[in-house]
């Protein structure tokens, strides 16, 4: 009877083992999908910053040609011009 007793815990202990590796897998799994969403968002990302700085920069310098650009006759003559939106929207996008 004491043999069977000890000999019961070995067969349970490998099954323990196989749901301990079951488990460390599953969580590498998620691990795993969860770096690759993480990566995807994070490519995502650089992939926008870039486009508006690129747009930045095209606003900076379409501001700035319109800066070097001849007076019209309303500035001239000294009336206030609203600024233009692109003006608005480079002093939204530097703050």
């Amino acid at each position: 009877m004491q043999k069977a007793e000890k000999e019961e815990p070995l067969e349970a202990e490998p099954l323990d083992d196989l749901d301990d590796i079951d488990r460390v897998r599953d969580d590498l799994q998620s691990t795993k999908q969860m770096l690759a969403l993480e990566l995807r968002n994070r490519e995502a990302l650089e992939r926008d910053n870039k486009r508006l700085l690129a747009r930045l920069a095209n606003l900076e310098a379409e501001l700035e040609a319109a800066r070097k650009a001849p007076p019209t006759a309303a500035t001239a003559a000294g009336e206030a011009v609203a600024p233009a939106p692109d003006d608005k929207l480079v002093r939204q996008l530097k703050v």
